[in-house]
């Protein structure tokens, strides 16, 4: 179950069950065997067969060497597994860092973004403002010439009676003195 759970426990407890065989031999004499089943509804029967071989030196020392290998791998695997254990979690740990500074960044940038799109508006507005103020100044300046000029027609209207009249009496005047 737990091999499912961690793959990485599963490869590094793999040879965590291994212990060397003890190879014993068999001297000559009676030898009892006892054979343990856990089926206790049938009988059953075992044939065992024992046969005498000559011994093997060379192939028992192979194989203590290769198990002396295999011990040796354990405890190397044992030691890589802390590096490893210690590696992973700083792994993880950087690749939790890496997705927080890409939020960060990113909420950075929304926020620059943001603002900009506010400075903009704002800029817009106050555009939109002068240009109405533009519009309306332009609008009063029109008014104002337009009273200015009907006013210098008044005046000039005006001088022009002042001065017809003036006239009018100069005439009278010297018509007197003649």
């Amino acid at each position: 179950m737990s091999a499912v759970i961690d793959p990485d426990m599963a490869f590094f407890k793999k040879l965590d069950g291994f212990h060397p065989c003890e190879i014993n031999e068999l001297k000559a004499g009676t030898h009892y065997f006892a054979v343990y089943g856990d089926n206790f509804f049938k009988s059953i029967s075992y044939t065992i067969e024992i046969l005498f071989s000559a011994p093997f030196p060379e192939e028992r020392e192979n194989l203590r060497t290769v198990e002396a290998q295999i011990l040796s791998k354990r405890v190397e695997l044992s030691m890589f597994e802390t590096e490893y254990r210690g590696v992973l979690a700083q792994f993880t740990e950087m690749t939790s860092r890496y997705a927080q500074e890409e939020q960060s960044g990113l909420q950075m940038l929304i926020s620059a973004y943001e603002q900009v799109v506010a400075v903009g508006k704002k800029a817009n507005r106050q555009a939109t403002t002068a240009r109405e103020m533009h519009d309306q100044l332009l609008a009063e300046l029109v008014r104002v010439k337009e009273l200015h000029e009907q006013d210098l027609a008044q005046e000039k209207a005006n001088w022009k009676q002042q001065l017809n009249l003036a006239q009018t009496e100069l005439a009278t005047a010297r018509s007197e003195l003649e």
